[in-house]
């Protein structure tokens, strides 16, 4: 038995049915997973392999993905009139406490700040923050942490409520 189903049946956990749901998995994760052409001269033949794989799955998960909105749209249809008032105060706080995090994001180093950049203005992921700046997924994970910590931090020291 392979990886994790092996260490599962070890512990006894065969009889339950959290085994049969991991062998599925796992064998699902590594028949979805595109293998590389190692041959060029099939190299059609692999796209085309390829190609009538993944289709299906991307299909698959879009129209998930629409008939999720589809629902949606049903449960919350929308109205003609906005009941939101606009609050003034509402946007004074927002706009004082938009300089304040940008205060503190200047007292943190220029890797601290570019890091919490990446990650929540262009959203991007672990993966693509490490191969940007040369380093690790792992050491990507760690300096956010601390670069978060640092954050909040600065953010208490001003006195910004961070969870409002």
């Amino acid at each position: 038995m392979g990886g994790g189903c092996g260490r599962l049946s070890r512990r006894g956990w065969a009889r339950r049915k959290g085994w049969t749901k991991c062998c599925k998995r796992s064998r699902w994760r590594r028949s979805s997973r595109p293998r590389r052409c190692k041959d060029p001269t099939k190299v059609a033949a692999w796209l085309y392999r390829l190609a009538v794989t993944q289709s299906p799955l991307y299909r698959r998960t879009h129209g998930r993905r629409r008939k999720l909105t589809e629902r949606y749209a049903q449960a919350c249809p929308p109205t003609d009139s906005d009941n939101r008032t606009p609050d003034p105060l509402a946007w004074l706080l927002a706009d004082e406490r938009q300089k304040l995090v940008r205060q503190a994001l200047t007292r943190l180093t220029r890797r601290e700040r570019e890091l919490l950049l990446l990650k929540y203005t262009e959203d991007w992921c672990y993966r693509e923050i490490a191969d940007h700046l040369g380093i690790s997924a792992s050491a990507v994970e760690t300096r956010l942490h601390r670069a978060r910590a640092k954050l909040r931090t600065e953010l208490n020291a001003l006195q910004v409520g961070v969870g409002s």
